[in-house]
């Protein structure tokens, strides 16, 4: 997703994201440390997509305080 998108949701929809991600990155853990899937990059990706999304949460939350 991009950032701009990302910027135009709600707290609360990003807080949604973040689980699905978390999600995804747990199963991702599993399926690379088990060695069925050799796809690294998707696991990184993931995790660079939940920073991305916590960190715009965190910039909404600071400026409506």
């Amino acid at each position: 997703m991009e950032v701009k998108d990302l910027r135009n949701q709600s707290p609360v929809r990003l807080l949604e994201l973040a689980n699905e991600l978390r999600a995804k990155i747990r199963d991702l853990r599993f399926t690379v440390g088990t060695r069925q899937s050799a796809n690294v990059r998707d696991f990184r990706k993931a995790k660079r997509d939940l920073a991305r999304i916590l960190t715009i949460r965190n910039e909404k939350m600071r400026t409506s305080v």
